[in-house]
């Protein structure tokens, strides 16, 4: 008897635990506040389990799954787990089946739970991915839309307008087939969350603001004042020495940090001549300002280093 009434509450606290995480908010507290509970688009797929999802991968290995210890605007959210065996791994995620999109549209967006951050060095081992919608428009030709380069924390909304040749594509409407995860090279499981898929023509309002009191000085004497030309006067800048680019025909130089997170060695500045650094200024590391920005957007986006 004594056996089976510990069998009981074994039972029983097992079953509690799995009511509690199920029943528990796990939604982002800012969400949870202002009390949102749905997307402010319609989804056309809302993306709150895997039912019926399915991947195809070439140089992968990953599969699909409902979870709840996140959700967004339902029961739950899909998450795909993932990783690399080869060069140039791709998955492939495609829903039960196309969806079709009867209206025009010219916007995307899809709330990504991400999973590293470009900056930090413990992102080696999970690099960042690049995730594209598919669709084939009314004559059935297939395009894509990038919806995010995954470089991120948390929940993120990503919301990408279509380019300009897209959108006439998209005028009589689309069929959407899936989505495509290029970039996981990662040698382990990683994973990445998805909710709430939304295509939509993005209504752009105008914009207008307020004008704010003028600036107490003009640091830059031909500058347009923008909105500062209200009543009053701003406490700052309150002098007119402050720190500014070179004037025309000195040399600016800048010290990248060692690294990319921790700034404190950051340095620049202003050469007298092209073979003298300034009173105070280390030869050693310092770099003239655009190659230096050059590189520092190499470092950051490998891409980026072929800027001229």
């Amino acid at each position: 008897m004594k056996k089976l009434l510990s069998v009981f509450a074994v039972v029983a606290m097992a079953s509690g635990v799995v009511g509690a995480d199920a029943a528990a908010d796990t939604r982002p507290y800012e969400i949870v506040w202002a009390n949102r509970t749905h997307d402010d688009h319609e989804p056309i797929q809302p993306m709150t389990d895997a039912a019926g999802w399915r991947v195809e991968t070439q140089n992968a290995v990953a599969r699909l799954e409902s979870a709840t210890d996140r959700k967004m605007f339902g029961p739950g959210v899909v998450r795909l787990v993932y990783r690399g065996t080869g060069k140039n791994p791709r998955v492939k995620i495609l829903p039960p089946k196309p969806v079709r999109v009867t209206n025009a549209f010219d916007a995307v967006s899809l709330w990504i739970y991400g999973n590293n951050v470009y900056y930090s060095a413990k992102a080696k081992d999970t690099p960042s991915t690049t995730l594209t919608a598919e669709f084939l428009d009314a004559d059935g030709k297939p395009f894509s839309v990038q919806v995010a380069h995954i470089h991120h924390l948390e929940w993120w909304l990503a919301q990408k307008r279509l380019a300009d040749d897209l959108i006439p594509r998209a005028a009589r409407g689309a069929s959407f087939t899936g989505f495509t995860l290029t970039g996981g090279t990662n040698a382990t499981d990683k994973s990445l969350d998805f909710t709430s898929f939304c295509v939509f023509k993005e209504e752009l309002a105008p914009v207008s603001f307020k004008a704010r009191p003028k600036r107490a000085n003009r640091v830059f004497p031909d500058a347009p004042a923008g909105i500062n030309t209200g009543d009053g006067t701003l406490p700052f800048p309150n002098r007119a020495l402050t720190v500014v680019p070179p004037t025309s025909g000195e040399t600016f130089q800048f010290r990248l940090p060692s690294d990319l997170a921790i700034w404190d060695d950051l340095a620049f500045s202003r050469v007298r001549s092209r073979s003298s650094p300034a009173r105070g200024a280390s030869r050693r590391g310092v770099r003239p300002l655009c190659r230096a920005a050059r590189e520092l957007l190499g470092r950051l986006r490998p891409s980026a280093s072929s800027l001229d």
